[in-house]
């Protein structure tokens, strides 16, 4: 059954370095996921952040990440503040979210590249 634990679950917010899953600040095991719905290319949303393995989750108002892209097979309507849709889809969600990040890694490397 799914518990809501924000203060130590949304750690899975911080833009840290490192792919998805990652290490769950509550139960340690890999399979911590986030999910960002942009509400009409607002700079606020909706943020999921949840472990597979023990169930704790927060779903909260946030800043979304300048970088984040709505996936589009997913709509607003399908989202709820349980993440059970978004846990069944977590490895496309996971997916998504790495090619995210790899581009906001070589959009940075190309900008200090042309600073350095």
């Amino acid at each position: 059954m799914w518990t809501d634990e924000r203060d130590v679950i949304m750690k899975l917010l911080e833009d840290a370095p490192g792919e998805f899953p990652r290490k769950c600040p509550c139960c340690g095991k890999k399979s911590g996921h986030v999910f960002f719905y942009r509400h009409r290319d607002e700079k606020y949303g909706s943020a999921w952040a949840w472990c597979s393995e023990c169930q704790e989750f927060s779903h909260s108002r946030f800043e979304i990440p300048v970088w984040w892209k709505n996936m589009e097979s997913i709509k607003l309507d399908e989202l709820h503040g349980c993440p059970d849709n978004l846990d069944i889809i977590h490895d496309s969600i996971d997916a998504w979210t790495n090619t995210l990040l790899d581009e906001k890694a070589e959009q940075n490397k190309k900008h200090s590249d042309n600073c350095g």
